[in-house]
């Protein structure tokens, strides 16, 4: 039986399950550590070898695409060889294919083939959002490579269910969790990121936790869903509102709080989320502004009025 830990603590964290106030964006919050789901591993593997049974030729096309990395690692024209688009529509037991590749090292592969691989199995596995790859994704949050990590997290937001969502909030002290959460579009989410925010932990921190807003409040990623909803989206569409306000008032504090390149990034996220709550936001903070800051604004709200990420 699957064991689910779900851990929050802190004001901040608390008022985005429940009211969801922009405000409780700057409140102080603590997220205990959580673990993801432990399930029985042997059970894991009889299910494999069961899918495997039915539906072979899943696990040979995906054998087939391992058989090709290397070769595509030695063409690729990029970092990495874009092993995703050949990970992608692998049959009825994708899951369980993958699964076995994810849970299990291929000693053979080094270098940028094995990042490659990697990489690639982990974004197919989060493309079919099935929470049964938590057990697999979450250690994965503490791997040595910065992208694995991120990759794994943007996975795990893509399910998007509470305890998804209480697994990236309780690690975002590491900022390639926080570039992934971006994919998690849950108001907790929002909350726990505009308190990285508040908290000014580091620079590395902010400039994350500022991308991954922009990603989450995204006014075109809400207005897809919208014509698609289903699972886990639904949830994400019925806090809208509320997250897309918590959004837009921790980028308007990363903005004012920073200058240089969060300052720019805060600027670009605000233009993405397009929350219509802003410019109101924008005026308050003239307010107590400094003159540096105040003609800062000055030029964040006249670029707000013409944004051109508009939809």
């Amino acid at each position: 039986m699957r064991r689910v830990m779900q851990v929050f603590l802190g004001l901040g964290l608390v008022a985005a399950l429940g009211s969801g106030r922009a405000e409780s964006a700057v409140a102080p919050w603590v997220a205990v550590r959580v673990e993801a789901p432990k399930g029985d591993r042997a059970l894991l593997l009889t299910t494999i070898a069961q899918a495997r049974a039915r539906s072979p030729r899943t696990f040979e096309a995906l054998a087939r695409v391992r058989d090709k990395v290397e070769e595509l690692d030695a063409h690729k024209r990029g970092p990495l060889a874009p092993m995703g688009s050949y990970l992608t529509n692998l049959g009825p037991d994708a899951f369980f294919a993958l699964a076995e590749r994810v849970a299990s090292d291929d000693p053979e592969l080094t270098g940028t083939a094995r990042r490659a691989w990697r990489v690639g199995l982990v974004e197919a596995l989060g493309a079919l959002r099935d929470a049964r790859s938590l057990e697999l994704l979450g250690p994965l949050l503490d791997d040595a490579d910065e992208l694995v990590v991120r990759t794994s997290a943007e996975a795990i937001g893509k399910i998007s269910d509470d305890t998804s969502t209480a697994l990236l909030v309780s690690r975002l002290d590491r900022p390639a969790v926080s570039l992934g959460a971006g994919t998690c579009r849950r108001r907790a989410m929002a909350t726990a990121l505009a308190g990285v925010v508040a908290r000014r932990a580091s620079d590395a921190n902010v400039k994350a936790a500022v991308r991954a807003l922009g990603d989450l409040g995204s006014a075109w990623a809400f207005g897809a869903m919208k014509h698609a909803p289903k699972g886990s989206s639904l949830a994400a569409m019925s806090e809208e509102a509320d997250l897309r306000a918590i959004a837009s008032a921790a980028l308007l504090d990363a903005f004012v709080g920073f200058d240089g390149e969060i300052r720019q990034a805060a600027s670009n996220a605000l233009m993405v989320v397009d929350e219509p709550g802003t410019p109101g936001r924008i005026a308050a903070a003239k307010a107590t502004a400094s003159i540096d800051t105040l003609a800062a604004l000055d030029k964040l709200a006249a670029r707000f009025a013409r944004n051109p990420t508009r939809l």
